[in-house]
């Protein structure tokens, strides 16, 4: 059967349009969240890029600049530019909409660098660059841990054990419990051979294949947009007490120098934009040197001031923001010419 072409839908340049500041995909596949400049938390569809109204909004005219929604919860949380945050239930009926606040809380003095969901969603842990908070999600009651000022690190839910949380930085990794984060209760020391310098940043980091793998990405403090080096590793290895990982998940080496950005992942299958600005792939359980190119991004879509706002839904669409327009790329991945490493 020959794959139907692939279609750009969603794509819209009106007047007076605010900008898209952030961007989450809804577990179906049918639903795409959009935080904007202008503080409102928008729904657009994921099969038509149409807009299909707004959900809540932040105070006027306060960026909206996190956004993320909870598979097996139900929850939308976002955060903005003045540092508060809100959790509402998502409700699907006929349609999509939310209800809430469950949450509404306000960081003092210090900006939002990430918000974690837990599975169960009952908590959220709000970090910045010198506390963690944990929030239970229905009474607001909340538990700080404070410490100096750190450079670079990313939280991920455990993908294997929901009652903890993994807290990842240049050089190590280290498993912490969703009811007491303030002390690890697993320690590995990320020694790999590898490009990553410890004053790098730690960009992102993504469960992938059924939760069996973490894709860590890094990049250089100057140069945030590109991905200077990525780490593959089993989520295993964060299971054992104070272990260390010495090496790279050896079938990965000879692809990750060619990854530029990484998507995210769509079962087996780790998506990634390589240096030359094509969408491709590999799968992660079977990759023996090969990798799919899929299709090429032209280059101004991504060299905006606002960095690189691009996901992948469930259903394998690719959906990309630039300013205040999106673009939805549907079958795109049906495409593929063989690339070998």
């Amino acid at each position: 059967m020959i794959p139907q072409d692939p279609t750009v839908v969603g794509i819209d340049n009106l007047e007076n349009i605010s900008d898209i500041t952030a961007l989450s995909c809804h577990y179906s596949g049918e639903y795409l969240f959009c935080g904007k400049d202008n503080g409102a938390v928008v729904l657009y569809s994921a099969a038509t890029g149409t807009e299909l109204g707004i959900l809540y909004s932040h105070t006027k005219g306060t960026e909206v600049n996190y956004l993320a929604c909870g598979e097996k919860s139900d929850l939308i949380v976002s955060a903005d530019a003045s540092s508060r945050f809100m959790v509402w239930k998502i409700i699907m009926k006929d349609h999509l909409t939310v209800q809430g606040p469950l949450l509404d809380a306000r960081i003092p003095n210090y900006s939002i660098n990430q918000i974690v969901l837990s599975a169960t969603g009952e908590q959220i842990l709000v970090s910045t660059k010198v506390s963690d908070t944990i929030y239970d999600i229905r009474s607001g009651v909340h538990k700080t841990s404070t410490f100096p000022e750190r450079l670079s690190w990313k939280w991920i839910d455990h993908p294997r054990d929901p009652t903890k949380l993994i807290h990842i930085t240049a050089k190590t990794a280290h498993t912490h419990s969703w009811d007491d984060p303030s002390e690890p209760s697993y320690s590995v020391d990320l020694t790999v051979e590898s490009n990553v310098d410890l004053e790098m940043i730690v960009k992102d980091v993504a469960a992938c294949s059924d939760g069996c793998k973490l894709a860590i990405e890094f990049a250089k403090t100057n140069s945030l947009l590109s991905a200077s080096n990525v780490l593959i590793l089993e989520t295993k290895d964060f299971e054992e007490p104070y272990g260390s990982i010495t090496e790279l998940t050896p079938p990965y080496v000879k692809v990750l120098p060619e990854i530029e950005h990484i998507i995210g992942n769509v079962g087996r299958q780790l998506l990634f934009l390589d240096k030359k600005m094509w969408v491709c792939s590999f799968d992660l359980e079977k990759f023996k040197g090969e990798y799919s190119r899929h299709f090429f991004i032209p280059e101004d879509w991504l060299s905006v001031n606002r960095g690189m706002i691009l996901k992948v839904t469930s259903k394998g669409d690719l959906v990309f923001v630039k300013r205040d327009e999106i673009a939805i790329i549907q079958r795109g991945l049906a495409y593929k010419e063989a690339v070998s490493v």
